[in-house]
């Protein structure tokens, strides 16, 4: 349990990372060089039966990772993983471990694709609630979270 929640936590900061280095405040920002080795795309309009080509993304971070658990075991040159723009949804936590990362001296890295601000979001959509919860949506009719534009959540 602990193990899951670290590696929760480290996606979590590595993602909070990503969209901050994609802020369109930095107009000096270059967009990232494709890197040497294996690309994958993940697109939130994908599919998971797709290759996970630029042509043709796969739509989920978790078959992203479970693509590069197969490459990554006999690694010449690094992995990277290109999340388009949009919202790219998890339905629960992305479990990250050794076997997600990089072998014989190379690293898989998750990076935004060129010109896009990929949103990753575990946020659930309560019915009885007047706005979105974080994972996993709440049971009740009451939320620690702020609502927008100060709204007042239906009364149960």
């Amino acid at each position: 349990m602990f193990m899951m929640k670290t590696s929760c936590i480290a996606f979590i900061i590595a993602a909070a990372a990503l969209l901050a280095a994609s802020s369109p405040d930095d107009k000096n920002k270059q967009p990232p060089k494709p890197a040497a080795g294996i690309a994958l795309y993940v697109s939130p309009s994908g599919n998971d039966r797709n290759p996970g080509t630029k042509d043709q993304p796969v739509r989920t971070l978790q078959h992203a990772r479970d693509l590069v658990r197969r490459l990554n075991q006999k690694m010449s040159a690094d992995i990277t993983v290109y999340l388009s723009g949009g919202v790219h949804r998890l339905t629960e936590p992305l479990a990250l471990d050794p076997a997600d990362s990089g072998m014989n001296g190379h690293n898989v890295i998750y990076t935004a694709a060129a010109d896009e601000r990929p949103v990753i979001s575990g946020a659930a959509w309560d019915r009885g609630q007047s706005h979105a919860v974080p994972w996993p949506a709440s049971k009740t009719r009451t939320s620690p979270w702020p609502n927008p534009a100060g709204t007042t959540p239906p009364s149960a």
